[in-house]
């Protein structure tokens, strides 16, 4: 009994870690795309003032 308890506590923590693992490379994705968003966005105004001038 003692053993299935310690492998679904072992099977579960595993489990949290690679979930949090996966969290934490989403976050940081996110986080990339909105810098590359808003560099595209400085992008077109710096293309749109050069354009202009």
């Amino acid at each position: 009994m003692s053993d299935l308890a310690t492998i679904a506590a072992s099977a579960i923590i595993a489990t949290a870690a690679t979930w949090l693992q996966h969290a934490a490379m989403a976050n940081k994705e996110m986080k990339n795309g909105l810098n590359s968003m808003s560099n595209l966005k400085y992008v077109e105004k710096r293309k749109a003032s050069y354009y202009k001038s």
